[in-house]
């Protein structure tokens, strides 16, 4: 994020350092399958949710497995708390 200048680079740096700390404490890799993009789709579709396709895939993933979703990003985490995916904020 602070290569895009939305953050200063000591705020981007503390966030990198939390997620970090978060894939220390608990990593799992999941497999995307075709249902997965077939949901990301639908949530790109609707203009509306402002997800970019990688976001709105992450987002289709942590719907399926019923898992936390860790991101800084404020539209990303507006729209899986719309969907009831729980949010743990980085940053």
């Amino acid at each position: 994020m602070a290569r895009r200048g939305d953050v200063s680079t000591d705020f981007d740096r503390e966030g990198l350092e939390r997620f970090d700390n978060l894939l220390r404490a608990r990593r799992a890799v999941e497999a995307v399958d075709t249902a997965d993009f077939d949901r990301a789709r639908g949530r790109i579709a609707d203009c509306r949710s402002r997800l970019r396709a990688r976001d709105a895939l992450h987002l289709a993933v942590c719907m399926r497995l019923s898992a936390t979703l860790c991101t800084a990003d404020d539209t990303l985490a507006r729209t899986a708390d719309k969907v009831g995916v729980t949010v743990q904020r980085a940053g």
